[in-house]
C-alpha cells in the first residue's frame, strides 16, 4: 500500500508539471502570436524596419523568427527597389530630352527639367498637375488622348509658338489597355530644323549670286562673239562689268571657303602685339575716300587713355572691322554718320561700330551672326550673308565674343570684344 501510495504521488507531480508546462508554453505562445500581430501592424503602417523584440526559443520563436527574417527579406528588396528608384530619377533628370509619365487620371506623375525647359515652363510646373492644364498646347493633349484611347504609341512633329520650338513628339502607352498610364517623350529639333532651313537657304542664296552674273556674262559673250558690236565703247563696258561679275563670284568662292576654315579652325592666327588705335585709324583710313563720295560721315570716337595692346592676329580683326564698315555703309543713307570706338573693358579691348542707318528689326537681331543669314532679301547689293558670320568666327577665334544692338529708323551699334594681353 506505501508503494502505491508513493506511485500515486509521483504520478500526481507529473501531472502538476505537465500542465504546468503547458500553460506555460500556451503563454509563451499567445506572447508570441500577440507580438507578431503587433508588428505586423507596425509593418503594415511602413515601419519596415520593425522586429519582433525579444528572444524567443523552442517553438514558440518560430512564428517571431519567420516573421523577422521576413521582415528582414522586405526591407533588403525596399532598400534596393529604393536605390533602383534613385538611379532611374537621376537618369530622367540628366537626360536631354523631356519625359513625362501621365497616369490614367490625367496627371503627371513624372516628368525632368528638360520636360519643363522645352515647354517654356519653369521646373516644378509639371508635377503632380493635370496634364490638360499644365501643357495647354491642343497637338500635345491630341497626342496623348490618341494614345490613351488606342492603347497604340503615337507620333509628330508638334511646333509651338510661344517659345517658337519645333518638337519631335513620342506618346507610348506603359499598358495594353486604354486609358493606362502614358510615357511622354519630348525632342527639341528647333537647331536641327533651323540648321536645314539654313542649309536650304544658302543654296539658294549661292545659286542665285551665281546664276545672275553668270546669265549676265554669256549673254555679253554671245554679243561679243556675234561680231555685231563695234562701237569700242560698248566692247570696253561688256569687259568691265564680266571683270565685276567675275570679281563678284571669285568674293563669293572666297568667302565661302574662308568661312569653312575659320568654322573647322582650319586657319590658324598670327598672333603679335596689336594697337587697338591704330587698327581704328587704318579702317577709317581705307573707308573714308567711300563714304565721303556717298556723303556719310566716318569719325572715330575721341580715344580714352591709350589702350594696352592686344595679343591677336592684325589681319584678321582688321577683316572684321572691314566687314563691319562695309555693312554700315550699305545701311546708311546720305547725310548719316559711322562711328568707330575702342575702349578697355573688363580685361578686353571693346571695339565699336555705330550708324545712323536703316536699323535691324527686333527678330533679326538673334540671327545676324548665324551664316547665311541675310536681314533684307530684296535686295541684291546685301551680299550673301557670309560677312557677319566670319566676323563671329574671328572674334571667337581670339577668345571673344560680338553683339549688336539696333533700333529700326534709328541705326545699329555693332561692337565685338578681344581679350588683353595674358599677364606673365
Amino acid at each position: 500500500m506505501e508503494v502505491l501510495g508513493f506511485a500515486a504521488g509521483v504520478i500526481g507531480l507529473a501531472l502538476i508539471a505537465l500542465v504546468f508546462l503547458v500553460c506555460r508554453g500556451a503563454v509563451r505562445e499567445r506572447r508570441s502570436s500577440r507580438a507578431v500581430l503587433e508588428a505586423s501592424r507596425r509593418l503594415s503602417r511602413g515601419e519596415i524596419g520593425f522586429r519582433v523584440p525579444g528572444q524567443w526559443d523552442g517553438p514558440a520563436g518560430q512564428l517571431p523568427g519567420a516573421f523577422n527574417a521576413m521582415a528582414q527579406r522586405l526591407e533588403d528588396a525596399h532598400r534596393s527597389l529604393s536605390a533602383d528608384r534613385d538611379m532611374l530619377s537621376q537618369v530622367v533628370a540628366a537626360m536631354a530630352q523631356g519625359v513625362v509619365v501621365i497616369d490614367a487620371a490625367g496627371r503627371i506623375v513624372i516628368s525632368n527639367p528638360a520636360a519643363a525647359a522645352v515647354l517654356g515652363l519653369r521646373s516644378g510646373q509639371l508635377l503632380g498637375r493635370d496634364f490638360s492644364e499644365a501643357v495647354p498646347e491642343h497637338r500635345l493633349q491630341e497626342i496623348v488622348a490618341q494614345c490613351a484611347s488606342s492603347a497604340e504609341a503615337q507620333a509628330s512633329r508638334v511646333e509651338l509658338q510661344r517659345p517658337h520650338r519645333v518638337l519631335n513628339v513620342a506618346a507610348i502607352p506603359l499598358s495594353e489597355l486604354p486609358s493606362g498610364d502614358i510615357l511622354l517623350t519630348i525632342h527639341d529639333s528647333t537647331e536641327v530644323v533651323q540648321a536645314e532651313t539654313s542649309r536650304r537657304e544658302f543654296v539658294s542664296n549661292v545659286s542665285h549670286e551665281l546664276r545672275n552674273p553668270l546669265a549676265a556674262i554669256r549673254a555679253m559673250v554671245e554679243t561679243l562673239e556675234t561680231g555685231d558690236v563695234d562701237d569700242r565703247e560698248v566692247v570696253r563696258n561688256f569687259l568691265e562689268r564680266i571683270s565685276r561679275d567675275v570679281d563678284r563670284m571669285s568674293n563669293l568662292v572666297d568667302d565661302l571657303l574662308e568661312l569653312s576654315r575659320l568654322e573647322s579652325r582650319q586657319l590658324p592666327l598670327q598672333l603679335v602685339e596689336v594697337s587697338p588705335a591704330e587698327l581704328l585709324r587704318d579702317a577709317s583710313a581705307r573707308f573714308e575716300p567711300l563714304a565721303r563720295q556717298r556723303e556719310i560721315t566716318l569719325v572715330i570716337a575721341p580715344a580714352p587713355p591709350p589702350l594696352p595692346f592686344l595679343n591677336a592676329d592684325p589681319d584678321r580683326l582688321s577683316q572684321v572691322l572691314i566687314n563691319l564698315l562695309e555693312n554700315a555703309l550699305r545701311f546708311t543713307p546720305p547725310g548719316g554718320r559711322i562711328t568707330l570706338s575702342a575702349s578697355e573693358l573688363d580685361g578686353s579691348v571693346e571695339f565699336r561700330v555705330e550708324d545712323s542707318g536703316v536699323g535691324i528689326a527686333r527678330e533679326h537681331l538673334p540671327h545676324v551672326f548665324e551664316r547665311f543669314y541675310k536681314v533684307d532679301r530684296s535686295r541684291r547689293d546685301t551680299g550673301t550673308g557670309l560677312g557677319l558670320a566670319i566676323v563671329r568666327q574671328i572674334v571667337e577665334a581670339h577668345g571673344g565674343g560680338v553683339s549688336v544692338t539696333s533700333d529700326e529708323g534709328v541705326g545699329s551699334s555693332f561692337s565685338f570684344l578681344i581679350p588683353l594681353i595674358p599677364s606673365h
